[in-house]
This record gives structure tokens, C-alpha cells and sequence, in this order.
């Protein structure tokens, strides 16, 4: 299997979620209103491309966690795919919360995974069922220690 193809899939596929949501809510009122300005940065068409810093961000996490590896073996996946999974699969338990996540979080755990957590908090409509369970079956633990030399 072509794991960085497959990842790289599931991230288009949030993407897309995303946008969907942001396009859900927007001229809405309250909450909804809130969460369009949320997600505004992150939506492909948005002001910003947050979505495309937050990978930035936890890919350099990636990086540094990956440096006391040897330099001459590999994981089978690059930093940027790992973090793609790790960010997708946050956004997943975030889909998954009957509430917001708590903002005593952002003191306690890496900004990015819960960052990850409230968009997919706010774009649950949007992010399937089966988004879920694909994201879910991949182990990250087992793609980084499978080695190529």
C-alpha cells in the first residue's frame, strides 16, 4: 500500500470537509456565525491558509521528535505525511466530542493537536463516518517504526 498516496487522500477529503462547513454556516447567526469566522482561515477560499500552517507547525514537531533517529534508515513516511495523520486523526476525536474541547487544553497539550481538535469539533457535520475509521486505521506508531533502508 502507497501510505503517503492513501494519507494524502484523507487530507483532501478534510480539506473538503472543511470547506463544507465553512460554506454551511456562512450568513448564519450565533454559533454558526462563530464558527464560520473560525474556519474562515482554514477553508481553501478563506482569507488565510491556516490549515496549511498548522502542518507547517506540527510537521517541524515531527521533525524534532524524528532527530535522534539514524540517519541512514528512514521511517516509511515523511514528517509532512506523519503529520497529516496526526493532525487528522485529532480532528477526528475532536468530531467525535458531544462538546467543544476545553480551553485548559491549549495549556496542557501541543497547540496543534488541539487546534486539529476544534476545527474537527466544528466541522463534525462534514467529516463522515468513514473519514473516521479510515483516519483511525492508520497506526502512526507502526507507520514511523516501519523502516526503509
Amino acid at each position: 500500500m502507497n501510505y503517503t498516496k492513501y494519507i494524502n487522500g484523507l487530507w483532501q477529503e478534510f480539506r473538503q470537509a472543511i470547506n463544507a462547513a465553512y460554506k454551511a454556516n456562512a450568513g448564519k447567526s450565533g454559533e454558526a456565525s462563530w464558527n464560520t469566522n473560525a474556519l474562515r482561515d482554514y477553508a481553501t477560499e478563506g482569507w488565510h491558509d491556516d490549515l496549511s500552517k498548522l502542518l507547517k507547525a506540527e510537521t517541524a514537531n515531527e521533525r524534532q521528535h524524528r532527530n535522534g533517529m539514524p540517519q541512514t534508515v528512514r521511517p516509511a513516511i515523511s514528517s509532512e505525511t506523519a503529520s497529516k495523520l496526526l493532525l487528522m486523526r485529532n480532528a477526528a476525536d475532536g468530531a467525535d466530542r458531544t462538546e467543544m474541547v476545553p480551553a485548559s487544553h491549549f495549556l496542557v497539550y501541543r497547540k496543534t493537536a488541539i487546534e486539529a481538535e476544534v476545527i474537527g469539533w466544528i466541522a463534525r457535520e462534514h467529516l463522515t463516518a468513514a473519514w473516521r475509521a479510515a483516519v483511525r486505521t492508520m497506526d502512526y506508531a507502526e507507520l514511523v517504526a516501519r523502516r526503509v533502508a
